[in-house]
């Protein structure tokens, strides 16, 4: 597949496109062994990187960046008039394992709390039987040493998956991939933050009409007021007045 037309949000470069063409765009990559990571990028994500140059870096250097918060997707569309769409955690999840069931391309899990990925295996075989699964674990809570790295990148590479599932959360599942993508060649990897807790039923996802008008935050906000308050509350403040002055034209943040 051709290269894909990015736009600039605050400086991370995501990338113009629909649910479709995510799909189509890691699965073309993985039946072709290729390698790299892709980053799903809510507002949280970008405050991240405006904060933090080196994750910014590790953003902008991904295989593909997707819009993952209405904001985000509100913001290509004004700046591109492409049709952009939401490409969220969880739905490029099902929708990448109903275009692979039935196929030799298969999957690896590593993230969650304990016992989440457990239950994720359980709620995806429900949904797509034929589904290849490679294998699955819980990361510990530590940052992982190299040698523990090494370690991981081997039991993937000799799983024989196609693509590594990343539910580690903002911003230490980029940092993670970025670290490993060298030591993984031929498998994708996308970091899709809290999508094993949504899919695995151990968080509630908010309705979809909440979705759709951005105003997911909220109720995940309402359910986990003493983890989200400050991102929720300071980030999309925050959020909001960066990007007055990127539409204003007071701050640039050009493509590289």
């Amino acid at each position: 597949m051709g290269p894909l037309s990015r736009y600039s949000v605050l400086g991370v470069e995501v990338n113009c496109l629909t649910l479709g063409m995510a799909t189509d765009h890691l699965i073309d990559a993985a039946s072709r062994r290729e390698h790299g990571y892709t980053c799903v990028c809510p507002v949280h994500s970008i405050m991240e990187a405006l904060d933090d140059a080196d994750y910014q870096k590790v953003m902008n250097q991904s295989m593909m960046t997707t819009a993952d918060g209405m904001p985000v997707v509100w913001m290509g569309r004004w700046l591109t008039g492409e049709k952009i769409q939401r490409v969220y955690g969880p739905d490029l999840m099902e929708a990448v394992f109903q275009h692979t069931e039935n196929t030799e391309l298969s999957h690896y899990f590593y993230g969650g709390h304990e016992g989440v990925a457990d239950q994720l295996i359980v709620k995806v075989k429900e949904r797509f039987p034929e589904l290849s699964i490679a294998g699955y674990e819980t990361p510990p809570f530590h940052e992982i040493s190299e040698e523990e790295l090494s370690a991981l990148s081997q039991r993937v590479k000799e799983s024989g998956a196609h693509f590594l599932w990343v539910g580690l959360g903002v911003p230490k599942q980029e940092r993670f991939m970025a670290r490993a993508e060298s030591s993984l060649p031929g498998i994708i990897q996308i970091g899709v933050g809290a999508a094993f807790d949504f899919l695995s039923g151990n968080k509630p996802q908010a309705p979809q009409w909440m979705q759709r008008s951005g105003l997911e935050w909220l109720f995940r906000l309402f359910n986990e007021p003493k983890r989200l308050a400050r991102r929720y509350l300071v980030g999309n403040v925050r959020f909001l007045w960066h990007i007055t002055l990127q539409l204003t034209g007071i701050r640039r943040y050009p493509l590289s």
